[in-house]
This record gives structure tokens, C-alpha cells and sequence, in this order.
């Protein structure tokens, strides 16, 4: 039965993806809207098995409502509903050239809009499975078993599933496809169809891997990608050259640079504004920032799901990789065992050894950005640096039966170095203070010594790989690592979530009837909410500033565009006071304290509140109140 499923894995992939379209399902944290609004009436309540995460706000709150909203309005690379280019913001689904790379969003050229959005969730869910495996083929020398449980810890490990619907989940993705591709396109020579497919698939995943657009994730990952391409060349170099690949590799690259240049021509301008955003736009990284806290999150990734990291950082970004460096390279120090390893691995090792001294020293600020390094952030790149010793640790815990040749002594020398690293950093970086989030002293004690017992006794039996129960235990632990990112994301049918609100149903009557309406809300969540919707709104998150249109109100431009030049979830308060203000409520966050003058301004009609606006606006109301206190208001 395993060969069967083996063999025919991509046609099972198929029937999943099928099925899974068919029932409509998706893993979209989509019911955090249910926090401030939930009144379906006699409307069917929506379907959901786990619960959602509020903190995955770019998901739920930004993408969703942006795909959601492109589907409703043709796809355009420009939306008019949003103001923004589809392109750059979130890998949103446009019909232009650049799909191509977009594989996830296919599924909106030819389906209704929540069939679209579950092919979305269940293609990437599927594809990253598929490549993982095949990539774990390839490290794992072919064993089939290892791969399978390599696939899952890849694809269900906290740092992809708590980032799984943004960059981090597509550049994994795209990554491991490139890596996998470009080694059977360089070491292997097989029948030309395959290197077409091949080709074909390289032009595909280098397309999309560079329209995330996130250069803090982008710059570490190319570069592991390069050191892949160079270790392939050096190890398998008697195999690589033939003249049809050297004619497919032109190919691609052309196809490649025709999307590219398709894409700058028509997003040249929305680029511009977004690098001269004063954030993320001029934030600059040179290295040198490298703290314990950043080796130490990962201590408490098993535990994140049910218990949230709170007071010091949040679950997205702690969320990690499970790995058991720095020390895996201990492990090599046993000739039969060094023997064994796959070079490959060294490939890992030299593209460590490079972002970590990038991390601890730092480099120049010509040189940085030179090599394009200023773009990454020091949090982001050690994401990174745990995926990539994540890889290395897998490729050495293939080797278990050959590191049973150290004694007892060393093993557990080895296991309690491990151990006491853990320990100091748990106590020493800061991440301590998560366990005392618990509450009483015991609460973090326990946990403590837990995760530290577990640390040892895993090290301990993963060198100690020739015994059965050894490997039982080990695969259960790995079986704890897996579940811990299986059930970070709700199963959800649906869109219902949103669709079948009264609030919601009342809008889309109102577009109907007026397209051309431009929307404005001060309720919490309500600029998701309306952008779900599919209307035009000023209510919404931006990736970079309409300038023009917030000049419009701005009473001190100067200093307002401190404070809007940036991504930003705009946030508006409706006033009667006589001018409007402007204030920055975080990094990525502003408040616009607005008055009816300036909503007129902007050519705003309907208007979402809590509020009675009738009273303040003199405005009419045209739906609510619903049980949640909402109302819709018209404007005279």
C-alpha cells in the first residue's frame, strides 16, 4: 500500500485537491471576525473545527480580504476598489502575466470566489507536502519512510503554519521547488520531456519566489539557494553539461525576464513609493544584532498552540524550526559516521557559518547593501537559520544507526551538553519569561524541566539510533513536533464567516445599487470587513500610502506624512471636531481622527459605525442596529 501511495503520490494529490475544493475547505483564521461581528440572523452560522488565530491578522484581516475582494471585482492589476497594485500587495490574485508564478491563485481564473479561495489553501497545503517530500528524497538519499516524516515536519513546523498563508509558507514552497528542480536539472540527465517539465517548473517558482516581495525572508533564502546550485556544480560536476540544458536554461531565464520586466513597467511607480515608505521602506539592517532570545524561541514552539506567547513577543514570531544545533556538527566527529554523510550537507553548513557571522559581526553599510543583506531584519533571518538547521539535522538523523558507534560515556556527554545549552539559554535570553506566564512558580518549573528532560532524552536516543524503542520514542517526539503545527490553523468550509452576516448582506445590496460608492468605517476590524466586501473604501489596509487623497485632509502635511508614509492599517474615528489628525498607533498602525468636512472631501457615501450619525452627521441611517450595535449611515 505504501509503494501504491508512493507511486501514484501526484494523482492522490489531485483527488485531495479535488475533494477538498469540493467541500469547500480552508484554513483561513477568517472567524476572528466573529469577534465584533456575528449576527447572521436566520443566515446559515458558519462551519469550523479548531479555533482561529487572531494574532495571523495578516491573513484573516489583509490578505483574505484583499483576495476575496479581487475575485468580486475582475481580477485587475490596479484595483479600483482598493486603490493598490494587486501584484505587490500579498500575492493577491490578478489577471496579468505575472500569474504565472502564482500557481496558488489559479483557482480564481476559473472558480467562484470561495471554491477559488479553498483551492488556494488546499493546493498550497498539498504542493508544499509534495515538494517537501520530494526535496527530502533527495538529502534523505532516497529513503522513503525518512522522507515521509521529513515532508511533514518541514510543512507542519510552527514557522511555516503560523506564517503559512504569507511569505514565509510561499517562500518555502518556492524555495524547496527551486532546490529540488535544480538538482535533477543539473545531476541528472534524463529524457528531454523531463527537462522541459523541469524547465518549466524552474521558470514557474523562480517567477513566484520573486514576487512575494518580502526581501527580509527573499535575501537569506537566494542566497541559500546559490550556495545549493554551487554545491550541486562541485559534487556532481562530470554530469552537468549538455547542450539542451544549456538551451533550456536560456529559456527559462528569458520567460523569466520578460514577466520581470512585464512586471516593473506596470509597477515601477507603486514599487517606488514602497521603498520610500518610512516603514518597512528605509529600514536598513547591517548585522551585528545577533541575541540569545533569537536561538532560544524554538524551546517553546511545542507549546505555543496551546498556550500563546504573550508579554514579551507573540506565536508568529517566536514560531520556528525544530533542530538540534549548533551541535549536530558533534556528531560528525565519528570517522564512520563522517563517512556516511551526504556532501550536500556541508552546503548547509557553509551557508551558516556565512549568516550567522553576518548576524554576530555584521558588515559595512556599503558592503550590506551591496549584497543586498541590508534588506533583511535580524528576527527574519534567524527564522531562516533555524529552517536551514532544521535540513541539517534531518540529513544527520539519517545516519542514526551509523552514530550508535559512541560509547555511553560520550552519549551522554554529548546529550547533557545539549541539555545545559538549552538550559541557559531558556533562563539566560529572556524566553523564561513565557513560562511564567503560566502563573504560580511551579507553573514555570514544570514546564521548564520538561522541555529540558525532553531535549536530553531525544539527543540521547538519537544517538543511540540501532535501538527499535529508541527509534519508537524518537518518532514519537518528532510525532509531538508535527501535531504542534498541525493544529495551529482552523478547517473551515467556507466563506460563510463573512458572507452570511446581516451587515455584509446589507452592503453587497448597497453595491449593487451603487458601485461607485466609496466606504469609510470606525468599527474595529470594519475596514476588513468592507474590503471582504468587495466595495470601494477608503477603510483598509494600505501597502503604501494614497498620498494624494490623505493630503486631501491633512492639516500639516509635513508632519502627517510622518505618520502615513508607511504600510499602515488605517484606522478612522468619525469627530466633529474642526480639523482632522492624524496618529501612529505602532509601526505598522495609524488612528485618523476624521470630520464630516473631510469624509465629504473624500467623496465618502456610506459610512459603518457604532455610532449615532444621524445625530452627529445629520446622516442617513440605512441599516442596523444589528445585535453587534452596527448601523450603516449615507451621507447627505
Amino acid at each position: 500500500m505504501a509503494n501504491k501511495c508512493y507511486k501514484f503520490r501526484y494523482l492522490l494529490g489531485c483527488i485531495l485537491l479535488v475533494l477538498g475544493v469540493a467541500f469547500n475547505l480552508n484554513f483561513s483564521s477568517i472567524g476572528s471576525f466573529q469577534s465584533v461581528f456575528n449576527d447572521y440572523g436566520s443566515n446559515e452560522k458558519p462551519t469550523q473545527l479548531l479555533k482561529e488565530r487572531s494574532i495571523r491578522s495578516d491573513e484573516w484581516l489583509v490578505q483574505t480580504p484583499y483576495n476575496l475582494s479581487q475575485s468580486m471585482n475582475g481580477l485587475k492589476t490596479h484595483s479600483e476598489q482598493l486603490n493598490q497594485n494587486g501584484i505587490v500587495f500579498y500575492n493577491a490574485p490578478v489577471k496579468d502575466l505575472t500569474i504565472i508564478g502564482k500557481p496558488f491563485n489559479w483557482g480564481y481564473l476559473f472558480l467562484p470566489k470561495d471554491r477559488a479561495f479553498s483551492f488556494y489553501w488546499m493546493l498550497k497545503l498539498i504542493s508544499l507536502l509534495l515538494v517537501s517530500f520530494e526535496f527530502s528524497m533527495i538529502i534523505l538519499k532516497r529513503k522513503k519512510v525518512y522522507a515521509c516524516i521529513s515532508a511533514l515536519l518541514i510543512t507542519f513546523s510552527p514557522g511555516v503554519q503560523w506564517w503559512f498563508a504569507q511569505h514565509l509558507g510561499d517562500l518555502i514552497f518556492f524555495t524547496l521547488a527551486i532546490m529540488t528542480m535544480l538538482y535533477h536539472f543539473i545531476a541528472y540527465n534524463h529524457k528531454w520531456w523531463k527537462n522541459v517539465l523541469l524547465a518549466c517548473g524552474l521558470t514557474i517558482s523562480v517567477i513566484g519566489f520573486i514576487l512575494v516581495i518580502y526581501p527580509a525572508f527573499q535575501i537569506p533564502l537566494a542566497y541559500l539557494i546559490c550556495f545549493w546550485t554551487i554545491g550541486i556544480f562541485l559534487i556532481e560536476r562530470s554530469k552537468t553539461i549538455n547542450w539542451s540544458k544549456i538551451a533550456l536554461t536560456i529559456g527559462s531565464v528569458f520567460v523569466i525576464a520578460i514577466v520581470m520586466w512585464h512586471f516593473y513597467q506596470i509597477s515601477k511607480n507603486d514599487l517606488h513609493a514602497l521603498l520610500n515608505t518610512i516603514y518597512p521602506g528605509s529600514r536598513r539592517f547591517t548585522g551585528h544584532q545577533f541575541t540569545m532570545l533569537d536561538l532560544a524561541e524554538i524551546a517553546i514552539n511545542p507549546l505555543i498552540v496551546f498556550h500563546s506567547a504573550t508579554g514579551f513577543s507573540n506565536n508568529c514570531e517566536v514560531a520556528g524550526f525544530y533542530h538540534l544545533m549548533p551541535f549536530v556538527p558533534l556528531l560528525l566527529i565519528h570517522k564512520k559516521a563522517y563517512d556516511k554523510i551526504d556532501r550536500l550537507l556541508f552546503v548547509f553548513y557553509a551557508w551558516l557559518i556565512a549568516m550567522v557571522t553576518f548576524l554576530s559581526i555584521g558588515l559595512p553599510t556599503i558592503l550590506a547593501k551591496v549584497a543586498l543583506a541590508s534588506f533583511m531584519t535580524d528576527g527574519r533571518l534567524m527564522t531562516i537559520i533555524h529552517f536551514v538547521s532544521m535540513l541539517a539535522t534531518i540529513m544527520l538523523l539519517n545516519s542514526l544507526k551509523d552514530l550508535a558507534a559512541f560509547d555511553k560515556k560520550h552519549k551522554l556527554i554529548i546529550s547533557g551538553l545539549i541539555a545545559l545549552y538549552w538550559s541557559i539559554l531558556i533562563t539566560g535570553s529572556g524566553i523564561a519569561q513565557y513560562f511564567t506566564t503560566f502563573g504560580r512558580l511551579e507553573h514555570f518549573i514544570t514546564p521548564f524541566i520538561a522541555i529540558v528532560l525532553a531535549i536530553f532524552v531525544y539527543a540521547l536516543l538519537s544517538l543511540n539510533g540501532q535501538s527499535k524503542l529508541a527509534q519508537i520514542i524518537v518518532g514519537a517526539v518528532l510525532g509531538v513536533c508535527v501535531l504542534s503545527g498541525m493544529l495551529v490553523n482552523p478547517i473551515v468550509v467556507g466563506t460563510k464567516h463573512i458572507d452570511n452576516l446581516k451587515i455584509s448582506q446589507s452592503i453587497q445590496s448597497l453595491r449593487e445599487s451603487n458601485p461607485q460608492a466609496i466606504w469609510a468605517s470606525d468599527v474595529p476590524l470594519g475596514y476588513g470587513l468592507l474590503t471582504a466586501n468587495g466595495v470601494k473604501t477608503f477603510s483598509q489596509v494600505r501597502f503604501y500610502p494614497d498620498i494624494p487623497r490623505l493630503k486631501l485632509i491633512s492639516d500639516d502635511e509635513k508632519n502627517d506624512e510622518l505618520i502615513y508614509n508607511r504600510y499602515h492599517h488605517r484606522n478612522l474615528n468619525f469627530t466633529n471636531q474642526p480639523k482632522t489628525s492624524f496618529s501612529l498607533l505602532g509601526a505598522d498602525n495609524i488612528l485618523i481622527n476624521v470630520n464630516k468636512q473631510d469624509l465629504h472631501q473624500l467623496s465618502i457615501t456610506y459610512l459603518v459605525s457604532k455610532k449615532d450619525l444621524s445625530k452627529l452627521y445629520h446622516a442617513k441611517k440605512v441599516y442596523g442596529p444589528d445585535k453587534n450595535g452596527n448601523f450603516i449611515y449615507e451621507l447627505p
